[in-house]
């Protein structure tokens, strides 16, 4: 599997992502599980956002789906592919970690994301955490691709937590998913898009234990490659949040970057999972 992903990875970014555009339509006729949770996220984020996602295609948003899986060979192994992309904001990276303090970084689902860690490792060393999948094959997959020179992964757990907060105290960057479902107690309820999602705490205690600098990345597509924008996250109102205000502030700012670019997010992604067992939620 790991070589035919390697020789995926030789082939024309325009021939992956027509491959994109054939599986994700054919996944979308063949999943009905797919398409209503596809279609239920999509209308539940239009009907919030007044009017923000009037212009956008739900038909487009379906057809750049599999991009995200069809350019994951380009990314992981292409040699060419940092010619294909556009990065703003790069600079205020390096005047943010001229404090030695090291810096979060949060990149939503949206776009190809999996370019962020390779755009970072270029120059920086990044550690971002991850969950094992349950799936054998795309474990191994994930474990002999992901990590290369500087990137480091670390598991969603205790252990990894620890080493998250250790390479932020070596004036590292660290990255997280901050719209993943996170494990049972390890998250509370917030708005997302009007109604009630399960998010994580851990980007929230990370910021406000440290008080390093935060920024946001999200990913667009171009017509033959990626634009990757990096936004830093204005920190002088942290001090005077809780866990809960910042989870909450965290899920605003991922609204406003998904409804930059809506067809571009990852509406099969099941955001509003809720836990099986009561959540207690501490502030």
């Amino acid at each position: 599997m790991i070589s035919v992903f390697k020789f995926f990875g030789k082939l024309p970014l325009k021939f992956l992502r027509i491959l994109g555009f054939v599986f994700s339509w054919v996944f979308w006729f063949s999943s009905k599980r797919y398409r209503l949770r596809f279609q239920k996220n999509w209308f539940m984020a239009k009907n919030y956002s007044a009017g923000a996602m009037e212009k956008a295609s739900l038909a487009r948003a379906v057809s750049r789906a599999g991009n995200c899986i069809f350019d994951l060979p380009k990314i992981w192994c292409g040699d060419d592919f940092k010619d294909k992309v556009e990065i703003n904001g790069y600079s205020e990276i390096k005047s943010l970690l001229h404090n030695g303090k090291g810096l979060i970084c949060l990149s939503p689902h949206l776009g190809s994301f999996e370019l962020v860690p390779k755009i970072f490792s270029s120059q920086l060393p990044i550690s971002i955490m991850y969950k094992p999948s349950k799936n054998n094959h795309l474990e191994k997959l994930l474990k002999n691709m992901r990590p290369t020179k500087n990137i480091t992964m670390v598991q969603a757990n205790f252990s990894g937590v620890k080493k998250l907060i250790t390479a932020i105290k070596k004036g590292e960057v660290v990255g997280l998913l901050p719209d993943q479902v996170p494990p049972i107690n390890h998250g509370m309820y917030q708005s997302f898009f009007g109604h009630s999602a399960y998010t994580m705490t851990l980007a929230s205690k990370l910021i406000l234990v440290t008080g390093v600098p935060v920024i946001w990345t999200y990913v667009q597509y171009k017509k033959n490659g990626w634009r990757v924008t990096i936004e830093p996250w204005d920190s002088s109102e942290f001090s005077k949040m809780n866990i809960s205000e910042m989870t909450k502030a965290m899920n605003q700012k991922i609204e406003q970057l998904i409804l930059k670019d809506p067809e571009s997010y990852m509406w099969s992604y099941d955001r509003y999972k809720r836990p099986k067992k009561n959540i207690l939620i501490n502030n």
